[in-house]
Protein backbone atom coordinates (compact mmCIF):
# COMPACT_ATOMS: atom_id res chain seq x y z
CA UNK A 1 0.00 0.00 0.00
CA UNK A 2 3.11 2.26 0.64
CA UNK A 3 4.46 1.70 -2.52
CA UNK A 4 0.71 2.63 -4.05
CA UNK A 5 0.89 5.49 -2.82
CA UNK A 6 4.53 7.12 -3.45
CA UNK A 7 3.06 6.04 -6.86
CA UNK A 8 0.16 7.65 -6.67
CA UNK A 9 2.24 10.97 -5.74
CA UNK A 10 5.01 10.72 -7.99
CA UNK A 11 2.33 10.98 -10.89
CA UNK A 12 0.38 13.79 -9.13
CA UNK A 13 3.84 15.70 -8.99
CA UNK A 14 4.14 14.78 -13.01
CA UNK A 15 1.00 15.88 -13.81
CA UNK A 16 1.55 19.15 -11.67
CA UNK A 17 4.97 20.27 -12.93
CA UNK A 18 4.97 18.66 -16.15
CA UNK A 19 5.84 15.07 -17.42
CA UNK A 20 9.19 13.87 -18.03
CA UNK A 21 12.60 14.73 -17.35
CA UNK A 22 14.12 17.97 -17.83
CA UNK A 23 16.54 16.39 -20.49
CA UNK A 24 13.91 15.38 -22.13
CA UNK A 25 12.38 18.82 -22.49
CA UNK A 26 15.55 20.39 -23.70
CA UNK A 27 16.06 17.84 -26.08
CA UNK A 28 12.58 18.31 -27.90
CA UNK A 29 13.18 22.11 -27.34
CA UNK A 30 16.46 21.96 -28.99
CA UNK A 31 14.93 19.84 -32.19
CA UNK A 32 11.94 22.77 -32.08
CA UNK A 33 14.71 25.17 -32.33
CA UNK A 34 16.29 23.58 -35.36
CA UNK A 35 12.94 23.22 -37.42
CA UNK A 36 12.38 26.91 -36.44
CA UNK A 37 15.32 27.57 -38.15
CA UNK A 38 14.74 25.80 -41.08
CA UNK A 39 11.53 27.83 -41.36
CA UNK A 40 9.60 24.16 -40.70
CA UNK A 41 7.21 26.51 -38.32
CA UNK A 42 4.56 23.37 -38.51
CA UNK A 43 6.87 20.96 -36.95
CA UNK A 44 8.72 23.46 -34.90
CA UNK A 45 5.23 24.34 -33.47
CA UNK A 46 4.59 20.70 -32.39
CA UNK A 47 8.30 20.49 -30.54
CA UNK A 48 7.77 23.42 -28.91
CA UNK A 49 4.28 22.14 -27.13
CA UNK A 50 6.04 18.76 -26.08
CA UNK A 51 8.57 20.33 -24.76
CA UNK A 52 5.77 22.42 -22.30
CA UNK A 53 4.48 19.09 -21.43
CA UNK A 54 7.63 17.75 -20.51
CA UNK A 55 8.76 21.33 -18.60
CA UNK A 56 6.16 24.50 -18.35
CA UNK A 57 9.06 25.52 -16.19
CA UNK A 58 10.87 26.36 -19.43
CA UNK A 59 10.74 30.49 -20.52
CA UNK A 60 12.09 29.19 -23.88
CA UNK A 61 10.12 27.11 -24.87
CA UNK A 62 7.33 29.66 -24.29
CA UNK A 63 8.88 32.45 -26.03
CA UNK A 64 9.74 29.95 -29.31
CA UNK A 65 6.46 28.81 -29.10
CA UNK A 66 4.79 32.20 -29.27
CA UNK A 67 7.39 33.60 -32.38
CA UNK A 68 6.61 30.44 -34.31
CA UNK A 69 2.63 31.42 -33.70
CA UNK A 70 3.92 35.25 -34.08
CA UNK A 71 5.21 33.60 -37.99
CA UNK A 72 2.32 31.98 -38.84
CA UNK A 73 0.33 34.90 -38.53
CA UNK A 74 -1.68 32.60 -35.72
CA UNK A 75 -1.60 35.90 -33.69
CA UNK A 76 -4.53 35.32 -31.27
CA UNK A 77 -2.43 32.01 -30.41
CA UNK A 78 0.59 33.55 -30.00
CA UNK A 79 -1.06 36.31 -27.98
CA UNK A 80 -2.02 33.87 -25.09
CA UNK A 81 1.55 32.19 -25.59
CA UNK A 82 3.11 35.69 -24.76
CA UNK A 83 0.37 36.74 -21.49
CA UNK A 84 1.26 33.25 -20.65
CA UNK A 85 4.69 34.16 -20.66
CA UNK A 86 4.28 37.42 -18.66
CA UNK A 87 1.92 35.63 -16.09
CA UNK A 88 4.56 33.03 -15.30
CA UNK A 89 8.04 35.28 -16.14
CA UNK A 90 7.08 38.86 -15.14
CA UNK A 91 10.35 39.96 -14.81
CA UNK A 92 11.28 38.87 -18.16
CA UNK A 93 11.96 41.42 -20.69
CA UNK A 94 11.54 39.55 -23.86
CA UNK A 95 7.77 38.41 -23.75
CA UNK A 96 6.62 41.75 -23.41
CA UNK A 97 7.97 42.81 -26.09
CA UNK A 98 7.00 40.01 -27.93
CA UNK A 99 2.99 40.76 -26.85
CA UNK A 100 3.54 44.45 -27.67
CA UNK A 101 4.59 43.73 -31.29
CA UNK A 102 1.13 42.00 -31.08
CA UNK A 103 -0.82 44.51 -29.75
CA UNK A 104 0.90 46.63 -32.52
CA UNK A 105 -0.96 45.05 -35.16
CA UNK A 106 -4.00 45.85 -33.52
CA UNK A 107 -4.63 50.03 -33.91
CA UNK A 108 -7.06 49.60 -30.56
CA UNK A 109 -4.60 48.00 -28.77
CA UNK A 110 -1.41 50.74 -29.21
CA UNK A 111 -1.36 52.28 -25.84
CA UNK A 112 -0.79 48.65 -24.30
CA UNK A 113 1.47 47.77 -27.00
CA UNK A 114 3.22 51.14 -25.99
CA UNK A 115 3.14 49.94 -22.56
CA UNK A 116 4.63 46.93 -22.85
CA UNK A 117 7.25 48.44 -24.59
CA UNK A 118 8.44 50.97 -21.95
CA UNK A 119 8.42 48.21 -19.41
CA UNK A 120 10.22 45.96 -22.08
CA UNK A 121 12.85 48.93 -21.73
CA UNK A 122 12.63 49.45 -18.26
CA UNK A 123 13.75 45.35 -17.78
CA UNK A 124 16.44 45.66 -20.24
CA UNK A 125 17.26 49.23 -21.25
CA UNK A 126 19.53 46.82 -24.24
CA UNK A 127 16.87 45.85 -26.34
CA UNK A 128 17.45 48.00 -29.10
CA UNK A 129 13.97 46.43 -31.06
CA UNK A 130 11.94 47.63 -28.14
CA UNK A 131 13.72 51.45 -28.40
CA UNK A 132 13.50 51.53 -32.21
CA UNK A 133 9.45 50.09 -32.47
CA UNK A 134 8.58 52.96 -29.55
CA UNK A 135 10.28 55.71 -31.83
CA UNK A 136 8.37 54.71 -34.58
CA UNK A 137 5.35 55.10 -32.53
CA UNK A 138 6.07 58.33 -31.23
CA UNK A 139 7.00 59.65 -34.73
CA UNK A 140 3.32 58.56 -35.91
CA UNK A 141 2.26 60.40 -32.82
CA UNK A 142 3.97 63.66 -34.14
CA UNK A 143 5.97 63.14 -30.86
CA UNK A 144 9.26 64.43 -33.29
CA UNK A 145 11.77 65.29 -29.80
CA UNK A 146 10.63 61.85 -28.60
CA UNK A 147 10.95 59.97 -31.63
CA UNK A 148 14.48 61.34 -31.72
CA UNK A 149 15.39 60.23 -28.56
CA UNK A 150 14.38 56.43 -28.71
CA UNK A 151 16.33 56.20 -32.43
CA UNK A 152 19.34 57.26 -31.32
CA UNK A 153 19.03 55.23 -28.20
CA UNK A 154 18.52 52.09 -30.35
CA UNK A 155 21.44 53.64 -32.28
CA UNK A 156 24.05 53.77 -29.96
CA UNK A 157 23.19 49.93 -28.23
CA UNK A 158 23.16 48.46 -32.18
CA UNK A 159 25.63 49.87 -34.15
CA UNK A 160 25.58 49.77 -38.13
CA UNK A 161 21.54 48.44 -38.00
CA UNK A 162 20.29 49.65 -41.40
CA UNK A 163 16.64 50.13 -40.24
CA UNK A 164 17.31 52.28 -37.59
CA UNK A 165 19.26 54.48 -39.49
CA UNK A 166 17.26 54.78 -42.51
CA UNK A 167 14.22 55.66 -40.22
CA UNK A 168 16.65 58.23 -38.20
CA UNK A 169 17.71 59.79 -41.75
CA UNK A 170 14.27 60.59 -42.82
CA UNK A 171 12.72 61.42 -39.31
CA UNK A 172 16.24 64.14 -39.48
CA UNK A 173 15.21 65.05 -43.52
CA UNK A 174 11.37 65.80 -42.52
CA UNK A 175 12.34 67.98 -39.42
CA UNK A 176 14.61 70.18 -41.53
CA UNK A 177 17.84 68.88 -40.88
CA UNK A 178 19.52 67.47 -44.08
CA UNK A 179 23.12 67.28 -42.65
CA UNK A 180 22.25 65.09 -39.87
CA UNK A 181 19.93 62.94 -42.44
CA UNK A 182 23.09 62.31 -44.89
CA UNK A 183 25.16 61.56 -42.12
CA UNK A 184 22.81 58.61 -41.01
CA UNK A 185 22.25 57.61 -44.57
CA UNK A 186 25.81 57.24 -45.13
CA UNK A 187 25.68 54.83 -42.35
CA UNK A 188 23.34 52.33 -44.45
CA UNK A 189 25.94 49.54 -45.19
CA UNK A 190 24.55 49.54 -48.70
CA UNK A 191 26.09 53.10 -49.72
CA UNK A 192 23.36 54.27 -51.17
CA UNK A 193 22.19 57.52 -50.31
CA UNK A 194 19.31 59.61 -50.37
CA UNK A 195 19.22 63.26 -51.57
CA UNK A 196 18.45 65.84 -48.37
CA UNK A 197 17.84 69.05 -49.92
CA UNK A 198 19.44 71.96 -48.19
CA UNK A 199 21.68 72.37 -45.48
CA UNK A 200 20.75 72.54 -41.96
CA UNK A 201 19.91 75.94 -40.98
CA UNK A 202 22.43 77.31 -38.37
Amino acid sequence: MKVAGVLLFALLVGHIFGCGSPEEALELFQKGKKEYLKKNLNKAELLFKQTLEKDSRLLSAHIMLGKTYFYMKKYGEAEKAFARGIEKFPGNSAVHYWLARIYLLDSKKSSQAKSLLMKTILLNEYNFHAHHLLAKMYEREGKIKEALIEYNRAKLIKKGFDQIHRDLGQLYKQAGFPRRAEDEFKQISSGKKQKTGNEDKK
